[in-house]
């Protein structure tokens, strides 16, 4: 059975699975960010009491101190990079006694993603609202996702460079965010 086999019932259907899984990520993404942006306008209203509901929960310091432990993260992972691969060099697969490669511990490792990378670029789009932002978020979640399915041996992980290269890319744009958030919305 081929990839295109649920799709040939369909004749009108011009679309492969993977342009059509494609398309539906982008479609669902642009959806939520739809989503997103009114919640944030929606909360600017005033009150009855002529108070800003926002100011309730200031969400100027919950988005400094989150950028603020991303670049922790993601520094601390630059440092210790070096470390980490001589580490991952004398280790084996035979070593690591659960399964790297199975459903857990993907869904772990994506859920992380999402905290560490892909929640910053849902909340910088409707602060922003360039649609780069989304092309960016597209892409970073079309490659972790590859990274955590396809890397799930050590000596693939030892030669991956894509964690290396997203910790770089984030701290360079979550600086450049909060540099811009706190200039434009905070003073």
């Amino acid at each position: 059975m081929s990839v295109e086999a649920p799709y040939q019932a369909c004749p009108h259907h011009k679309y492969s699975a993977v342009k059509f899984v494609k398309f539906s990520i982008f479609k669902w993404l642009k959806k939520y960010c739809e989503m997103v942006r009114f919640s944030i306008t929606k909360y600017k209203r005033l009150n009855k009491e002529g108070e800003n509901i926002a100011d309730i929960f200031n969400q100027d310091i919950l988005i400094v101190l989150y950028c603020l432990l991303l670049l922790y993260i993601n520094v601390t992972y630059l440092i210790d990079y070096s470390y980490i691969q001589e580490k991952l060099k004398n280790i084996s697969n035979d070593e690591i006694e659960i399964n790297i490669g199975g459903f857990r511990v993907i869904f772990l490792r994506l859920a992380f993603q999402f905290i560490r990378s892909w929640l910053i670029y849902f909340i910088t789009y409707p602060l922003v609202g360039t649609p780069f932002i989304i092309i960016l978020l597209s892409i970073f979640i079309i490659v972790d996702s590859y990274d955590a399915i396809y890397h799930f041996k050590v000596e693939k992980i030892r030669k991956s460079k894509i964690p290396l290269i997203r910790s770089i890319f984030d701290t360079i744009f979550v600086f450049i965010f909060m540099v811009y958030y706190i200039v434009n919305f905070v003073l």
